[in-house]
């Protein structure tokens, strides 16, 4: 007899993560720049056509008891494809956030103000820009925030569509202290990055 291993995981999964809309606290589990499989930081055009790095910022998301304080992870039961057995899965969702601009000569600067949707995230999560201190992304691992979910519909070349969750806003944290150790996630997969263009 031979025993093998089995992976639960699909890679699909997290591409259609859905959950019921709403506030939900949530921890940040990796916080990393956006690069291709070289490792090379990709440049994305904004919508008013200046080009930017971004930072994708991967949370968890937990249920809340009646007085607000997380409790433990949402989680996400789905189907393995071709009718297999149900899975479940804690929900992370990530966003990302601009962090740096490309002028045309190629110098970069910081996207980091605190009108930006990158210094309103950061503020969100603690920091203090009267404090001018550079912002150092792995002191804000484990830090928690609540989450506004929406839906948000895809629809692909095909005329098929499919809907997930997504983050629409990162907001402060204001709930009841929290003693949940942080799962700090290793390193960002590719299915983290398939969410809307921050």
């Amino acid at each position: 007899m031979v025993q093998i291993d089995i992976n639960t995981s699909v890679g699909s999964y997290a591409k259609n993560v859905l959950i019921k809309k709403g506030y939900y606290p949530a921890q940040v589990v990796a916080i990393d720049t956006y690069k291709d499989k070289d490792k090379k930081l990709v440049a994305k055009v904004l919508k008013d056509g200046t080009i930017g790095h971004q930072l994708m910022v991967k949370f968890k998301v937990f249920n809340q008891d009646a007085n607000g304080k997380p409790t433990t992870p949402v989680i996400f039961k789905y189907q393995v494809e071709g009718g297999g057995a149900t899975m479940e899965e804690e929900v992370s969702l990530a966003t990302f956030v601009f962090f740096q601009y490309v002028k045309p000569d190629g110098t970069v600067s910081s996207a980091l103000t605190p009108n930006t949707n990158a210094g309103k995230l950061f503020i969100s999560l603690g920091y203090d820009f009267s404090s001018k201190v550079p912002i150092d992304t792995d002191k804000f691992i484990g830090k928690w925030a609540e989450l506004n979910l929406d839906d948000y519909v895809k629809t692909e070349a095909n005329g098929t569509s499919s809907k997930k969750s997504v983050i629409k806003a990162v907001n402060k944290y204001e709930g009841p202290v929290v003693d949940i150790k942080v799962d700090k996630a290793s390193e960002m997969t590719e299915d983290d990055i398939d969410v809307i263009d921050a």
